[in-house]
């Protein structure tokens, strides 16, 4: 009898390295391109009204030089900065689709080495985060011109580094991460939890819960996160507060999270915290996005079993 794990196989296998250009930080960044462009107009107005003296002429020259000036920084930061995030984008999708007619092989052929197929797959993924690295060491010639731009990039390697388990290199970028999307806040959240652990504390007290690092992070990230975006943030808080003998606290903070989203692994586990079962407290229901902060092992499910027949059991001959 072989058993194949397919869950392990394809919540593991298909893991994503997938990120875009935040859209908050894109919004800014044109923002300031703009705020930018608009100073550069100011002054070339002012310095026409100058030099000539001609008020209309400076309206007209002030408006050309706010183009102009948009059109440099264009030019020369948000087109050649995007191209760089795509050249990053399209090396994890090519690594994705790598990935995935791996998956689809090794489940047509029952009876593969599992262990095996999945040393393949994590090079595939540590290969193409690698090389994403490499490409975003072109972004920091851009630094100078918007500080904004580096606390991006900074997200998106620690981003990569966590995804390969590089955190050496993850604990670098902690404290310039950008806080505006749920992975990224569970990732630091999750990464100050292995850090910073409460069991071992003398104090567990509710002094020591809000000094923890860990809700200060939380507190931070589910303040910038509407609705359905922080039901994720709000259940890993959850589960580290269980894990660490806070099972009242994590009642309040799930209660908390509820009225904002009637998220359905949220409201299974209040049920279960309100019936005093806090071993059956479970956030598998998110699957990869969960397993992704590396806090707990996919169930090793037995989800395929290939039996050899007993008519096909001898000598074909």
């Amino acid at each position: 009898m072989v058993v194949v794990n397919l869950y392990v196989l394809e919540k593991r296998a298909t893991l994503a390295l997938d990120f875009r250009l935040n859209k908050n930080f894109g919004r800014i960044l044109d923002m300031i391109s703009i705020f930018i462009s608009l100073i550069g107009g100011v002054a070339f107005g002012l310095a026409y009204m100058y030099g000539l003296d001609g008020t209309w002429g400076s309206y007209i020259f002030g408006l050309i030089g706010t183009l102009v000036t948009f059109f440099i920084i264009n030019k020369k930061v948000q087109k050649p900065l995007n191209e760089l995030i795509m050249k990053v984008q399209t090396r994890l999708q090519k690594a994705g689709e790598e990935v995935q007619k791996k998956v689809n092989h090794f489940q047509s052929r029952p009876g593969g080495n599992q262990a095996a197929f999945m040393k393949t797959v994590d090079k595939i993924q540590k290969d193409a985060a690698e090389e994403a690295l490499t490409y975003l060491e072109g972004a920091d010639k851009y630094y100078k011109w918007n500080f904004l731009i580096e606390k991006q990039i900074d997200t998106m390697r620690f981003q990569l580094n966590y995804q390969i388990k590089n955190f050496e290199q993850v604990d670098k970028y902690l404290d310039s991460v950008w806080m505006f999307d749920p992975s990224v806040v569970t990732m630091k959240m999750a990464r100050l939890y292995k850090k910073n652990s409460l069991k071992n504390s003398e104090d567990l007290e509710k002094g020591a819960l809000k000094n923890w690092p860990v809700t200060k992070v939380f507190r931070k990230g589910v303040g910038r996160l509407k609705g359905d975006k922080s039901a994720m943030v709000y259940s890993t808080y959850a589960w580290m507060l269980i894990k660490s003998g806070f099972q009242e606290e994590a009642l309040s903070v799930l209660t908390e999270a509820s009225k904002k989203s009637a998220d359905e692994v949220i409201l299974k586990n209040i049920e279960r915290l309100r019936n005093d079962k806090p071993k059956s407290f479970s956030n598998a229901k998110y699957g990869e996005a969960w397993y992704a902060l590396f806090l707990e092992e996919p169930p090793k499910q037995k989800q395929k079993v290939v039996r050899q027949s007993a008519r096909n059991a001898g000598r074909p001959f």
